[in-house]
């Protein structure tokens, strides 16, 4: 129950698609919850990302497993939430998104993210 929450919430990941996006605002709005802020965390560089992403010896196995198809398929998957995000933003205010640049190396749940996030309220 969203109501019974004190504070902020964070859905992460969370619309994926404009349908789920939608939803969300029907449900906010049915309760007399104010949607504030939109975070999206872009990756500066995506495929720097990716070239780091598989050479991590955790992820390369997929790599040796699946060869360069996997790289696409990542490709395809990210072009295709680049899309997704296109569309949820044109169904939302504007003046809600909060843009934040990332790294590959930076990781969501550290100091530095919270404090842009701080300083972007």
């Amino acid at each position: 129950n969203l109501k019974e929450i004190q504070g902020n919430i964070l859905l992460s990941e969370y619309p994926k698609t404009l349908e789920q996006f939608i939803g969300i605002k029907n449900v906010l709005a049915n309760e007399n919850i104010e949607l504030d802020n939109i975070w999206y965390f872009k990756q500066r560089e995506p495929n720097l990302f990716m070239k780091n992403h598989f050479e991590n010896p955790l992820e390369k196995q997929w790599i040796d497993k699946y060869g360069d198809e996997i790289i696409e398929k990542w490709k395809t998957e990210f072009n295709k939430r680049r899309e997704q995000i296109v569309e949820i933003k044109k169904a939302s205010c504007v003046n809600k998104w909060k843009i934040i640049e990332v790294d590959y190396i930076t990781d969501l749940n550290s100091e530095y993210i919270k404090q842009l996030i701080k300083d972007s309220a």
